[in-house]
């Protein structure tokens, strides 16, 4: 029987499959070819990164994707920062001028040191600084006083943030925010000269009385002993508010001699009465013997009156006075780098802030020309200028700090 091949057979027969389904390949020879130039590829890449690796050559774009983590960048430097300080310093209402250079304040310093640290990753970074002196020195006097000695102690923290805005080729430019924390403190030290204090006072006690037996008057030396003091004692003693050269101070003891004339007041105005009346009975006496009696009177009031003054005198002299004052200051700003060549660049920084938080202004300016002598080591050579106006607590402190600053660090 003929049969077309294309014709369905009669009957209700199974489907027979049909077996050309299941031998066909999965992979056509397209796909084949394909999966062996990949694994060609993949040797060949891999023999090329493995030749790279141990010639320490940088691998190439095709040996792998680039990596998107940003490397840690740290740095440490050393400041040395000779600065003057220019301005005016008050404390409790008494303020001085001052105006000391660095010449002037290096044979005074006990200990300086400076640290500044940073720390970089992508575009944000941490950065601190630490500024700390400590000045001392004396000052001979050939009044009341011996020599007064004197001590500052200061220190400037710093610790901010900042933000690359601007990165390239020539350089770069980091937007700051931070807070600055200054702590000062003052001390003066007085010596007094128990002999010219001694001397002074009896004086004092002389002249009294001697004024006393002009006016002949139970009223005393009334409105000139203000005058008799300031001459016999307080132009002795001189200001205590005056400049320290070399020791950039506010006046500490500057209190002391409104005190001290206050003091003397006191006493010779509880002998006064006592004295009037040995006086008054000396001149009025008719005979040797009454004026004798009279006069050891007087000799024996103005001796315990000189002897008061005196001990009250050096009580108060022989003292220290001191103040600190802290204040924090946030701040926001800029820092920027220059590259000029491939070792040299210009590098700058500026800040301002207080806003009433601390002092009421304070700014700061840095700029230098650096040299990158090794990969990770570099040096600067520049000029600072911090500026601090704070009126707060008793203190005034409208100061500038300004001067050379040589800075050497390392990068890692």
């Amino acid at each position: 029987m003929n049969m077309n091949p294309n014709q369905k057979p009669e009957g209700n027969y199974p489907a027979i499959p049909k077996m050309e389904q299941h031998l066909q390949p999965a992979w056509g020879k397209a796909e084949v070819w394909v999966l062996f130039l990949l694994l060609m590829l993949y040797g060949i890449s891999a023999h090329a990164g493995e030749e790279l690796s141990s010639d320490m050559k940088e691998v190439t774009p095709q040996a792998g994707p680039p990596t998107l983590e940003e490397p840690w960048k740290f740095t440490l430097g050393v400041p040395g920062w000779m600065p003057g300080i220019y301005g005016t310093i008050g404390i409790n209402g008494i303020a001085s001028p001052v105006s000391v250079d660095f010449g002037q304040i290096f044979p005074h310093i006990d200990f300086v040191t400076s640290v500044e640290a940073g720390v970089q990753k992508g575009k944000f970074g941490l950065l601190g600084s630490l500024f700390y002196t400590s000045l001392a020195g004396d000052v001979g006097r050939d009044g009341l006083l011996n020599k007064i000695d004197l001590r500052v102690d200061e220190y400037i923290a710093d610790i901010g943030v900042s933000y690359r805005v601007i990165e390239g080729p020539h350089g770069w430019i980091d937007a700051l925010a931070g807070c600055r924390y200054t702590n000062l403190y003052h001390r003066v030290t007085l010596h007094p000269d128990y002999g010219a204090i001694g001397n002074a006072s009896t004086q004092l006690a002389d002249a009294i009385s001697q004024r006393i037996l002009q006016e002949l008057s139970d009223r005393g030396i009334g409105d000139q002993l203000k005058a008799l003091i300031a001459q016999k004692i307080l132009d002795r003693l001189g200001e205590l508010d005056e400049k320290y050269p070399g020791v950039p101070i506010g006046p500490v003891g500057g209190g002391d001699i409104d005190q001290i004339r206050d003091s003397i007041r006191q006493i010779v105005d509880k002998l006064d009465p006592a004295l009037v009346a040995a006086v008054q009975a000396a001149a009025q006496a008719k005979t040797a013997a009454l004026k004798a009696a009279a006069q050891q009177r007087i000799d024996y009031l103005k001796n315990k009156l000189a002897n008061a003054i005196a001990g009250r005198i050096g009580t108060l002299l022989n003292q220290s006075a001191s103040k600190t004052n802290y204040w924090f200051d946030p701040y926001v700003g800029l820092r920027g780098r220059l590259n000029l060549t491939k070792a040299f660049y210009l590098i700058g920084k500026g800040d301002i802030g207080g806003f009433g938080v601390g002092s009421q202004l304070t700014w700061q300016a840095y700029g230098a020309i650096g040299c990158q002598i090794t990969r990770n080591i570099y040096a600067e050579t520049g000029y600072r200028c911090l500026f601090d106006n704070y009126r707060d607590h008793g203190l005034t402190y409208d100061v500038f700090t300004r001067g050379i600053e040589v800075n050497m660090g390392v990068t890692f």
